[in-house]
């Protein structure tokens, strides 16, 4: 004998272990996995390679299994994964200093911080990593270094620069 089995309609990618709990703060915070799209409403496990994302009037806080916690703010999304995100849009504050390593990819250059606090911003040709606590390193296409407490990273196509700051965005 044989059978046919057929899906109904569910293009679902097949499962992937979990990396992390994402939770709502307020507004829309969604997952996204393929096709799969996921509105967050209460505590949601968060599959490998998943787009986490919150919406113009949401916020959202990804608590990484290597123990990194990251703030989203509004209109802002990475993709994790075990080691960390692929930052996409927006604005993210990751506090990895009770964390193995937690790696960044900005799209512009890879930041990584243990026992570290550091935001993440996409800006117009540019993403800024402002390091709040600890130190931060990083490597792209402009040059590699560390970033100390205090200090930002200007990466661009072209360049990585060192800027000191007076005064930090806290938005969190």
């Amino acid at each position: 004998a044989s059978f046919l089995v057929t899906a109904c309609g569910d293009d679902a990618p097949p499962p992937a272990p979990t990396v992390a709990t994402a939770e709502v703060i307020r507004g829309e915070l969604t997952l996204t996995r393929g096709e799969r799209v996921t509105p967050v409403h209460g505590p949601e496990r968060v599959e490998q390679e998943s787009v986490v994302a919150t919406g113009a009037d949401g916020r959202g806080v990804l608590r990484m299994d290597s123990g990194a916690f990251v703030l989203f703010d509004r209109d802002s999304a990475a993709v994790a994964r075990l080691d960390g995100l692929t930052a996409q849009r927006g604005r993210l504050w990751v506090d990895a200093s009770n964390a193995e390593e937690t790696a960044v990819d900005t799209g512009r250059g890879v930041v990584r911080g243990v026992e570290a606090t550091f935001a993440v911003e996409h800006g117009e040709g540019q993403v800024r990593v402002y390091c709040g606590r600890g130190e931060v390193t990083y490597q792209s296409d402009g040059g590699e270094g560390r970033l100390a407490q205090g200090e930002t990273l200007v990466l661009t196509d072209a360049e990585a620069r060192v800027e000191a700051v007076e005064l930090w965005d806290d938005w969190t």
